[in-house]
């Protein structure tokens, strides 16, 4: 309640328009940019930068069969998915692409929507591989873009306003 009256009235600004303050979970350590993220338009207050107030590692294992299965679900020209390799990642290290020696291509929000975005919980993550089993390691939970939850919350604790904490998420942005 003393957060609603304390900001009652105020909005976020870029260039006198008013921003899309758009806010996830968790950055992981690594904000993303709203270009790399979704493409279209490039937003200078939306942009890819380090974020040490916000980690939230992950684990997500699983074997060929059932990954090969789950892929299947979303993409019937997916045979099997014998191996897997990271080929592309964005400016916040997120994974664009992935690829296997089976011909398969894949983004990395493809394989995050089949496995489920609750246990596997960002594009921000690493592929090892031990025997048929895929483990994958990661951290952040969202897209990435804007404002981080748990990185405010951990500023807010810190003792930070809110208006630094928006500014520091929101470059250049000005609240009135």
């Amino acid at each position: 309640d003393k957060a609603i009256k304390e900001t009652e009235g105020l909005l976020v600004y870029y260039n006198d328009k008013v921003a899309q303050t758009i806010f996830g979970a968790s950055s992981g350590g690594f904000v993303a940019s709203a270009e790399d993220v979704w493409g279209g338009k490039d937003s200078p207050y939306l942009q890819s930068f380090t974020d040490p107030y916000s980690s939230e590692p992950w684990k997500f294992e699983i074997n060929a069969t059932e990954l090969t299965n789950k892929l299947r679900n979303s993409d019937s020209t997916i045979s099997y998915i014998p191996d897997l390799y990271i080929s592309n990642r964005d400016g916040s290290g997120r994974v664009k692409e992935l690829i296997s020696s089976s011909g398969a291509t894949l983004t990395g929000a493809k394989l995050r929507s089949a496995l489920g975005s609750s246990k596997f919980k960002s594009t921000l993550f690493n592929v090892e591989q031990v025997g048929d089993k895929f483990i994958f390691t990661g951290t952040g939970y969202g897209h990435g873009v804007g404002m981080s939850q748990n990185g405010a919350m951990k500023m807010a604790k810190e003792g930070f306003s809110f208006s630094e904490i928006l500014t520091y998420y929101f470059r250049g942005v000005e609240i009135r």
